[in-house]
Order: C-alpha cells, then structure tokens, then sequence
C-alpha cells in the first residue's frame, strides 16, 4: 500500500480510535438507567457532554449520518469544540473533498493542536504533494504527540522520500539533528541500499553506527566497511597498530574495528583496561575485533592483571582469517590465584593467502571447579617479528 493511501487510512482509523478510547475514559453510558436511546437524544435539548457522548457512539457504529446531525448541534452549543470539526473532516476525506478537508484540518487544529486525525490528514497531503516543510513539521508534532507508535510514523516518513525517489530533503532534515532523528535512521538502514549522502549522516549518529558498518561490511567487504568507519569516526587519527586501542581506552570510534563489548559482566574503565568477572561455568565471548595483518610472522602480546588458576576459568584467545574463518591461533592464559600482573606472548603466522582481514576474539572457558575470578586486561599487540639475517 502506498504511504499517501496508508496515512488517509490512518486519519479515518484514528478518528474512530479516539472515539473508542473517549468513550472509554469517559465511561459512556448513555443514560441506559433513564431508558434513553441515541436516536432519541436527537429530538431533546441535550447538554454539551451528552452530545459527545452521542457523538463518539455513532461514530463507533460507524453511523456518519447521524454523527454529522449531532456534531451540528454540538457546534451550535459549543462553537470551540474540536470534535464537530474532526467528524467533518473524516466525513470530507470519505467523499474525496480535500479543499474542505483542508479547511475542517486547520480549524480542529486552531482548536485542538492535538488533533490526531488533523495532523494525519495534512500529513498526507504535504506527503503527496511533496513539501518537505510540511512533511517534517506534522511528523515532528505526531511525534511530540506520542499518541502513535514512532517507529510506524518514521516508517510512513522514509516511505514518503523513497517512493519520491528522492532523498535529499531527508538527508538535509536528518543533518540537521532532529529529536527523532535516530528512529528515522533506523528505518533507512532497512532500505535495500543507501541514499547518496548517507555515509556523512552517519557520523551524528553514533550509536547507529556499528550497525551501519556491519551492514556494509556484510554487502561490500572489509575494505568498503574499513573506509567508511574512518570517515565517520570523529577522530581522524590514522591506525598507528594493528589492533586499534590496545589499552582499551574509552573511544568513539566503533566497532567492527574498535572493540565490541558482548559479555555482560565485561566493561572498560575509565582509566583504560577491560576489566572483567568470571564465574567460570560457562564458554563466552567477551570481547571482538576485525583487524587487518599483512601476510608475516607476529607474537601477540597479552598483559593481564588478577588472579586465575586453570582450574577456575580459562581466558583465551582467538584469532581467525576473516575470508576463510581458518583458525590461526588459541591461547590459554592462566596463572596464579593470588593478583597479579602477568604477561604472555604467542608467535602468529599471517598466511599469504584468503586472510585479507583476521578477527581477534577473546573468550571465557568454564573450569573444572568454577569460582568467581576477576582479571583486568591491561593491553594486547600484535607485532611484526623482524627476522635479521647474518651480517
């Protein structure tokens, strides 16, 4: 279904889920004690509440003839309420009148700016009509309204641009930093491809970005993700060692080239280092990251500082050809129960073919006799081995 057809939808069915959800609050009873039917408040002086009562009931028998007689007197009691208004508005929407749409719109909205089936109904027409002013500023008032699901609305909003075939008032509005900015970003980072302009927005958006990136790591590779990542980070620091932030620092920078975090119990402090908790009964992965070692010889360098005997836990880790997923290395680190600081250093061959990229994980391997340890990772390298030949 078209976005337009989908908001006209929506005004009509909005206008009766407010009768519904009024009826409710309100606790309509139309004087059932009294013997009193609705087609018989017709023909007697009624006060105003009694009219809305009638008013929302018709409207919930979906009987528009008689919700139109009634909205009439009701205006004629009470020319500021909105409701009389938003019956002529769903009533002209029905019969294809958008002039009189329009004006029954903007009246309810002088009225009541909380008027959802007014808002959607000039949502439709600046969406047909493609004015992008409009568009944002009735999205931006649904969505202060908090009435309707954000992700719906956003959803309804990157439909408008994508069935215009054209992105760029989306782009511009999303540079600009809109309060629901992140929930529309999310919608576009479902569309089949990306828009021109896409990569720059991403960089307001930090939180989106590890998702960006991994999408674009799994449809245009490592080198395409690798780019990108550097022109959306905030720093414009060059990688200066393979594994970027060896001494995990807080950074911006996201993943899959920085460090993600997937243990729950697993954190980076403040002052550097990735402190972690060990119950030791159960395999997990802690922490990942994508890579790039050219084809050589390497040791991998590990500082440790805590307690943990092998048969408590055993941390490792874990490094593969990202092309092939080829295990290049597995290393147990364990050491005394008592704190203290440890180093370990394992050779690594880089293979010269199909490992363009190398994911380093480190995991948690249950011991034989479980118990709560804690370990600080305080740096990891992985550096070139130079060999000298005889001089």
């Amino acid at each position: 279904m078209g976005v337009a057809r989908w908001l006209m939808r929506g005004t009509t069915a909005f206008l009766f889920f407010i009768a519904a959800w009024l009826s409710f609050s309100m606790g309509v009873q139309l004087n059932e004690s009294q013997g009193t039917s609705v087609e018989s408040l017709v023909y007697k002086p009624l006060a105003k509440g009694d009219l809305r009562r009638a008013i929302l009931d018709s409207l919930g028998r979906n009987d528009k003839i008689q919700s139109q007689e009634l909205s009439k007197r009701l205006a004629i009691l009470s020319p500021m309420d909105p409701l009389p208004y938003e019956v002529a508005l769903t009533v002209a929407i029905d019969a294809g009148e958008e002039t009189d749409a329009n004006h029954f719109a903007e009246r309810t909205l002088v009225l009541q700016p909380r008027s959802l089936p007014a808002r959607l109904h000039l949502l439709r027409v600046s969406s047909r009509d493609l004015k992008p002013q409009q568009i944002f500023k009735q999205y931006e008032r649904l969505i202060e309204l908090r009435s309707l699901d954000e992700q719906l609305l956003s959803e309804a909003l990157v439909g408008v641009f994508r069935e215009a075939n054209d992105w760029s008032p989306l782009i511009r509005y999303l540079e600009g930093d809109p309060p629901s900015g992140g929930s529309i970003v999310d919608q576009m980072l479902a569309e089949d491809q990306f828009p021109v302009g896409f990569n720059d927005v991403m960089r307001r958006y930090p939180s989106k970005q590890a998702a960006y990136l991994r999408r674009v790591f799994a449809e245009l590779g490592f080198e395409a993700a690798k780019s990108n990542w550097h022109s959306i980070s905030d720093s414009i620091e060059q990688d200066q060692t393979i594994v970027f932030n060896p001494t995990f620092q807080f950074r911006s920078e996201p993943p899959p080239f920085n460090w993600s975090i997937h243990y729950d119990r697993a954190e980076i402090q403040s002052v550097g280092g990735l402190f972690i908790s060990l119950s030791g009964v159960r395999d997990q992965l802690i922490a990942r990251q994508i890579i790039a070692a050219p084809q050589g010889e390497y040791r991998l360098d590990t500082e440790l500082l805590g307690g943990l005997p092998k048969s408590t836990a055993v941390l490792e880790w874990r490094l593969y050809c990202g092309e092939e997923k080829a295990p290049l290395l597995r290393s147990e680190m364990t050491f005394g129960g008592s704190p203290q600081k440890q180093f370990f250093m394992f050779p690594v061959s880089i293979p010269d073919a199909g490992c363009a990229y190398q994911v380093l994980e480190l995991h948690a391997r249950a011991g034989k006799e479980p118990m709560s340890s804690r370990i600080e990772v305080l740096s990891v390298s992985l550096d070139e081995v130079v060999f000298e030949g005889p001089r």
